[in-house]
Formats: C-alpha cells, structure tokens, sequence
C-alpha cells in the first residue's frame, strides 16, 4: 500500500500543468420564435454570469406602433358599441309606439286605406332600423373580438422579441447587430 501511495505521489511531482475543462451542467441554444432585425446585442455579455440583463433585442417598432393604434381602435370600437346600445333602447320605444299606432289605426274601419299604409310603412321602417341597429352592435361586438385577439397576439409578439437572461452564463452568442433572423 505504502508503494501504491508513494508511486502517486511521485507521479505527481514530475506533471508540469494540470488542465482542467469546465463544461456547463445544462446548455441551451435558443432559437428566434419571431421574423425580425437585431437591433441590439450585448456582446459583453458573453464569457459572463448574467443577473437580470436583455441580451438581445429584435425590432419591435413597428409592432408598438400597431399596439397602439389597436388599443385606440378598441376604444372606438367600444364607444360605437355604447352608442349603439343607447340608440337601440330609444328605437324600441319608437318602435312600440309605431307598432302601438299601426294596430290602433288598423282596427279602425273609418281610417282610409292611405292612412293604414302609412303608418305600416312607418312600422315596417322602425322595426328595420332597430333590427339594423341590433346588426350593427352585433358586428360590434365581433371587431372588438377580434381586436382583442390582435391586441393580445401583437404583446405576445413584442414579449419575444426581447431575450433577458435571469442567473445564468451566457457562453455565446451567434447573432450581431443587424442581422435578420427567422423563426426556428
């Protein structure tokens, strides 16, 4: 045994350097999930420990410019509902009292044929814009749906065009400023 030991360590005395690789415990390589221009690129970065850091930024300017301009729309959109709801309420009064009209005058036998007429006309025109209005809040309603999907799928857009390192090693990266990558 004392040979065994004094065989190691003799071993040891003639070794000039002693090399030893670090590998990572988990490495990833991350892939762009969107089509987009690098604008930023924190090449310092590489080599280091990153406590809470962007490390690249893809364009999102004009995605921004259509967020807001979607969220206004929403707004409007959700305006023109309310508006419409409030016209609808006061057509259905109108049409009541058109329809109120039409049968009063329609069970009277001294009312001229003109007159009854008229006045089904008049009915015949309340109950179409009061269905054309229901229509309308309708469509409405289905353009502030798909505002919404738009809305929610431009933030998810603009959430991955930035990548941020939370406590990790950045080894390397592959990607320079004004370079255009593609999803995948």
């Amino acid at each position: 045994m004392r040979y065994i030991v004094l065989l190691f360590f003799s071993s040891l005395l003639f070794a000039k350097v002693h090399y030893a690789k670090v590998e990572p415990y988990e490495s990833v390589v991350l892939k762009s999930a969107v089509s987009a221009q690098v604008v930023e690129v924190a090449l310092d970065a590489e080599g280091k420990m990153i406590k809470d850091a962007e490390v690249i930024h893809l364009d999102d300017r004009l995605d921004k410019a259509d967020l807001n301009a979607s969220e206004e729309s929403m707004k409007l959109l959700k305006t023109m509902l309310g508006i419409n709801q409030e016209m609808l309420t006061s057509l259905s009064d109108a049409l009541k009292r058109q329809k109120g009209y039409y049968e009063r005058l329609n069970k009277l036998s001294t009312a001229s044929k003109t007159q009854k007429d008229t006045a089904f006309g008049a009915f015949v025109s309340a109950n179409n814009q009061f269905l054309s209005t229901k229509e309308k809040i309708e469509t409405l309603k289905k353009q502030i749906l798909d505002m919404a999907y738009k809305i929610e799928r431009l933030k998810d857009s603009i959430a991955k065009k930035s990548i941020r390192l939370h406590q990790r090693y950045l080894y390397k990266l592959t990607v320079r400023r004004g370079d255009f990558v593609n999803p995948g």
